[in-house]
């Protein structure tokens, strides 16, 4: 049973072994920072990601391009999530997550759109924070951006999401199943592989082009 239900969520992945590794490090204690480039599917990527985390793992999550300037909006987010009172710091935080019989793994996503600086309290108190998640066994860290920002002190591992396959892409058409004939779908998948912006595409059939018009070789 609990290889069907296993193969039934891989079946949903857009990226199956990335993600699924993904997921192992980070119930393993990872502390890593995702980059991709814009229109990779890196919300998706998120979500899918959630499938395959453990059950008894605590995620808590929170978008930086909803708190750029403010880091105790953002923390006040983050404790809403578990029901965490009286934060009054990131370290705070760390610390009372860190006593807790569950792993936790905090997601922050769109990490570029945070303001550096001591007024939004993004300062390298932040980051030294954030650096400190790996010293303690109980936490896990990701963080998605779209640029890798090494000029920032956050001193985590840094990984790049995959470009999407032809095959990858292919099966996320079936998946959806559009108007489209389904010899024409390798051709477009593999066009659709070949674009800056492949997942975007996905998502907009009307831009496709068609092989039985000439657009693309079968």
């Amino acid at each position: 049973m609990a290889g069907t239900a296993a193969g039934l969520i891989r079946n949903q992945l857009l990226r199956p072994e990335f993600t699924g590794q993904l997921a192992e490090r980070l119930a393993e204690g990872a502390c890593i920072k995702l980059v991709s480039a814009h229109g990779q599917g890196r919300r998706r990527t998120l979500s899918d990601l959630s499938l395959c985390l453990p059950g008894s793992m605590t995620v808590l999550q929170a978008n930086l391009r909803d708190y750029p300037q403010s880091l105790a909006s953002m923390l006040a987010d983050l404790a809403s999530q578990i029901g965490l009172d009286g934060i009054d710091s990131l370290e705070d935080m760390l610390d009372r997550l860190a006593q807790r019989s569950e792993r936790t793994l905090i997601i922050l996503h769109n990490l570029d759109e945070l303001r550096p600086g001591t007024a939004s309290g993004y300062d390298d108190g932040f980051f030294t924070s954030l650096n400190g998640v790996r010293s303690r066994s109980a936490l896990s860290l990701l963080c998605v951006c779209e640029h890798a920002h090494a000029d920032w002190p956050l001193d985590i591992e840094t990984l790049f999401l995959p470009p999407l396959t032809p095959d990858q892409a292919l099966a996320e058409m079936t998946r959806r199943d559009p108007p489209v004939g389904p010899g024409e779908r390798p051709a477009i998948a593999r066009w659709i592989a070949a674009q800056p912006a492949p997942y975007a595409l996905l998502e907009q059939p009307e831009a496709w082009p068609r092989p039985a018009r000439g657009a693309i070789s079968p």
